[in-house]
């Protein structure tokens, strides 16, 4: 197998613009946002083209109209595309559908043009022939979910889903790894990332990557220059910075509800990237990790999404599902809550990713709707969702994924 890869920083920073994170062309700016393309050819398959950027978002006209361009520079099939993001909150909106912040003029034509003169300049580069290795650390314990029913005391009913620390709510603890290594110099030519933490660690109002940002730039001080970064399923998930409660009415409060989040502050993303680093870079170099041959094989599917009242939603859920031998991803287009996480499916390495191929919205569980909150209802009214999801969306969604990964193993 060989590559092509490339990673260029967006410039964004040299734009005006209104990041979600309250950022304005005053603002402070932390970490420059990257993109980076893989492209991976195989004997047997069309190449495979991954695009990874610190974004909130692809909007669906970037990833219709970069795909199109994408498809015929490098001779490859739709399935075999993806556009991962980040979802950091330091960038804008890219989609004037969604009612997310602010959404900058001309931000997601800008994006288009950048991809697409990164893609050129990624036929350029030389194929390289590497080895395909994956392995799976156990992540810092820097993340925790933000779901949890408590009392509430400004309205009814008393006790609520809100955001506020769950301890007892399990988090994907787990770092995947995938290692392009040069034939012939032995050298780390890429790597994929997958982590699972919304990023939301810089203050409000800084503009930037966020961690993904710090920990690409500490990576490629001497590990490698090209970093794909893949979201996980951080719908529900993010960094653990808990209030530390030191006045009479803080410590009240505690303990009538419980812990409460504090605001992030400088540092916070800074910590939780070195704290990402020290674990990949411990293990990187470690001679227990999976190798990666073949077969190759890609999938992807629309599935229309039914609302209560006898609503469609008004974006599709899309799946896409890549296998490279026992190592199997799982891309949706959405805010994914963690009870979507799949695990162990016919033997494979499960690859969870959000954030991709455009965005339809939160995609809660039916427990996850049941009781309700900001990711079942109040977010429904930024992405034009009328109503709840019907609570059997999940066992449907998640049927015909795993269906389709047997089809494509046996």
């Amino acid at each position: 197998m060989k590559i092509q890869t490339l990673t260029n920083n967006l410039n964004i920073e040299n734009l005006d613009y209104n990041s979600v994170n309250g950022g304005n062309k005053n603002s402070k700016y932390s970490n420059k946002c990257k993109v980076s393309i893989l492209v991976l050819h195989n004997p047997y398959t069309k190449p495979f083209v991954m695009i990874s950027a610190d974004l909130l978002w692809f909007s669906e006209d970037i990833v219709k109209n970069v795909k199109t361009k994408a498809i015929q520079l490098y001779n490859t099939i739709s399935n075999n595309i993806v556009f991962c993001a980040s979802h950091t909150h330091g960038t804008p909106n890219p989609n004037k559908n969604i009612l997310y912040g602010k959404p900058s003029d001309n931000f997601a034509e800008y994006i288009e043009k950048n991809i697409i003169v990164l893609l050129k300049e990624g036929l350029k580069c030389k194929k390289i022939p590497i080895e395909l290795n994956s392995l799976n650390l156990n992540a810092p314990n820097v993340t925790i979910s933000r779901r949890r029913n408590a009392l509430q005391f400004n309205k009814f009913p008393l006790k609520a889903m809100q955001s506020l620390p769950n301890y007892n709510k399990l988090v994907d603890k787990s770092i995947n790894l995938i290692e392009f290594k040069n034939l012939i110099t032995k050298k780390i030519e890429c790597i994929i990332i997958k982590y699972t933490c919304h990023p939301v660690a810089d203050p409000h109002g800084v503009k930037g990557a966020d961690y993904p940002g710090y920990l690409k730039k500490e990576l490629a001080n001497g590990t490698c220059n090209n970093i794909i970064f893949l979201q996980g399923f951080c719908g529900d998930i993010r960094p653990k910075v808990i209030k530390n409660n030191k006045t009479i009415k803080d410590k009240i409060i505690k303990i009538i509800i419980g812990d409460r989040f504090r605001k992030t502050k400088e540092g916070d993303a800074k910590f939780i990237a070195n704290e990402l680093k020290k674990s990949i870079e411990k293990n990187i170099y470690k001679k227990n990790k999976t190798f990666i041959t073949g077969p190759m094989k890609s999938f992807s599917k629309k599935l229309k999404i039914k609302l209560e009242n006898n609503l469609i939603a008004p974006r599709d859920i899309e799946f896409t599902i890549w296998i490279w031998d026992k190592t199997c991803f799982i891309f949706i287009n959405a805010e994914v809550l963690s009870g979507y996480i799949f695990n162990n499916i016919n033997e494979l390495n499960i690859i969870n990713v959000g954030y991709t191929n455009g965005m339809f919205g939160y995609l809660p569980t039916k427990k996850d709707i049941q009781e309700g909150g900001y990711e079942v209802d109040k977010s429904r009214i930024t992405f034009g969702i009328e109503n709840r999801i019907m609570k059997d969306t999940e066992i449907k969604i998640k049927d015909e994924i795993i269906k389709q990964i047997k089809i494509m193993t046996n």
